[in-house]
């Protein structure tokens, strides 16, 4: 997953940074539009060319009979000739726990304000430019990664690329959220079941980690 520079290739899956870390570091973005483009590619797990092909429209705003709220991203997988659609629903809200979905439901509030004064037909994003939109990335959060993780060589050498915050988002939806290996392949939009095993490595020895702390 994303590009590496002098890291053992061996090994399955680059080490991810935690949700609340991902949020801090999204406050080193100052540009509204790249701090947006960041929550959406983290939050439903889209490749970049899918988050720049949104329209308002594409996200809706829900309360379930339980009292939960959703936010329901429509993207449009361009990788595939027939561009299926697959909606990505991102619970952000529990009243039975408050203090769960505290980041996700900062980064929903942020797509609030951010899309409020559009039109629905409007794009989400003026600057469309994949090349653009990672150069960004790298100028203004790898610096800040390394600081995070000093003393950790593989992510001192890890080059930030928005493709890291898909990573790292299917990652926790396996580790916190015990996907099993049908729901990541309809979260990732993958066509090939096998990229799952990877991801299902990281969430077993996430569990092993638990069981041994308790």
């Amino acid at each position: 997953m994303g590009k590496f520079k002098n890291i053992d290739r061996k090994k399955p899956v680059a080490d991810t940074i935690s949700i609340e870390k991902i949020y801090s570091l999204s406050n080193e973005i100052k540009s509204p539009e790249y701090k947006m483009i960041y929550y959406i590619i983290y939050l439903t797990g889209a490749r970049v060319s899918e988050a720049l092909r949104m329209f308002v429209r594409d996200i809706e705003f829900k309360e379930l009979n339980d009292g939960k709220k959703i936010a329901v991203f429509d993207l449009i997988t361009v990788k595939r000739k027939d561009h299926p659609r697959r909606k990505i629903p991102v619970l952000y809200y529990d009243p039975t726990n408050e203090h769960q979905y505290l980041y996700e439901r900062k980064m929903i509030n942020y797509i609030k304000n951010y899309i409020e004064p559009k039109l629905d037909d409007e794009w989400i994003f003026k600057n469309r430019k994949y090349n653009r939109v990672t150069n960004y990335f790298r100028r203004h959060l790898q610096v800040h990664i390394r600081s995070i993780y000093k003393g950790n060589e593989m992510m001192i050498d890890y080059k930030i690329h928005p493709h890291y915050l898909r990573h790292c988002r299917i990652t926790h939806m396996r580790t916190e959220y015990n996907f099993d290996v049908l729901d990541l392949k309809q979260f990732a939009g993958w066509t090939d079941i096998s990229m799952t095993n990877i991801y299902l490595h990281a969430g077993y020895k996430n569990l092993v980690e638990k069981m041994i702390h308790e």
